[in-house]
């Protein structure tokens, strides 16, 4: 429940302020001409999520915060891996859902959002393999890509 509400504050914020100065310029460089100095992951998100809802800010910032509400759930799915009960996991999800950082980027358009998922996703992935597993291709792919964007 606490973390159904804290989600739901996040998504409150989402429509409540204009777009600042860099969400304006990922939404630039998502339709007029891809930077590379930029995070490509951030800029194909905003275009994607732009180009089916429109230009609005909800659509602008829909990707970050479903990034970061996906890390959140990602990382109960990595504390169960690490021996976690469902409580404890659940507090653990709570504790990322809750700190500031992680609310400021789940709010906004950041790269933060996208590189905590993956980051985490990485991590998930690797401990649901078990102590002895050598991380796949397509994980330390997903790992790099997380690391540029």
């Amino acid at each position: 429940m606490i973390l159904v509400l804290l989600l739901a504050a996040r998504a409150a914020l989402v429509g409540r302020l204009g777009p600042g100065r860099d969400e304006l310029g990922y939404w630039y460089w998502a339709w007029h001409g891809l930077n590379a100095g930029y995070s490509l992951v951030t800029v194909g998100a905003v275009r994607l999520f732009t180009a089916l809802a429109g230009d609005g800010v909800v659509a602008l910032r829909a990707p970050g915060f479903l990034a970061a509400a996906a890390a959140v759930w990602v990382l109960i799915r990595l504390a169960r891996n690490l021996g976690a009960s469902p409580r404890q996991a659940r507090w653990i999800g709570i504790a990322l859902a809750a700190a500031p950082w992680q609310t400021y980027v789940g709010s906004v358009v950041h790269p933060d959002a996208f590189l905590t998922l993956f980051l985490l996703w990485f991590a998930e992935r690797v401990t649901a393999a078990g102590p002895n597993a050598i991380p796949t291709r397509g994980q330390i792919l997903g790992a790099a890509v997380a690391a540029a964007g």
